[in-house]
Order: C-alpha cells, then structure tokens, then sequence
C-alpha cells in the first residue's frame, strides 16, 4: 500500500511510511496472528477516490515492476486498484482498513 500511495500522490515512499495511520494494525498482533485488518490512510483512500482509469492503469504497471510485485501482470493488478478505488470512492470519507490473511 505504501508504494502505491507513492505512485499516486507522488509523496516520496519514506514520508508515505510515517503516517500514523500507514498501515497500523488494528486487529491484535502480538504472538502469531493468520489474518490482520490494517488501516490505510486518508491521503490514499482520497488518491484512489479521485484517480481516472488511465492513472490507475499507470499506476499498475508502475508497481509491477517493483520487487513486491514482480512476475504480476500490470491488467491484474490495474483490476485490483479498480475495485479498490470504486471502495474508495463509496467510503465518502469514512477511513479505509485493509484485512490480510496471511
């Protein structure tokens, strides 16, 4: 989420990181956890909120070439960012959260 929120905003990925809500745990993590929900921040859900088609499409094919995404097809995860924005785009404010099963 971090270099996506990156690629989107063009805020550099370290200061991305130091956002409070950046990917804080809001589930308990202490011991060994199989599923997490993680929050995602307010700058991000307002990026893929505003994002046209062709700057999601962008975006996908930026992060498919980062070492996290690497053998994933750009269309893949352009439909992944769709659906997050169209989310994004229904949450008329309200804060995001992220669930991970690990």
């Amino acid at each position: 989420m971090g270099n996506l929120e990156s690629v989107l905003t063009g805020v550099p990925y370290d200061v991305v990181l130091a956002q409070p809500r950046h990917g804080k745990a809001v589930t308990d993590v202490s011991g060994e956890v199989e599923h997490v929900v993680v929050a995602v921040t307010d700058t991000l859900r307002d990026a893929l909120a505003a994002a046209s088609h062709d700057t999601l499409y962008d975006a996908a094919v930026r992060l498919a070439a980062t070492e996290e995404l690497a053998g994933f097809e750009p269309a893949g995860i352009a439909d992944f960012l769709h659906r997050l924005a169209a989310l994004a785009r229904r949450a008329d404010g309200w804060h995001l959260y992220c669930y991970w099963s690990l």
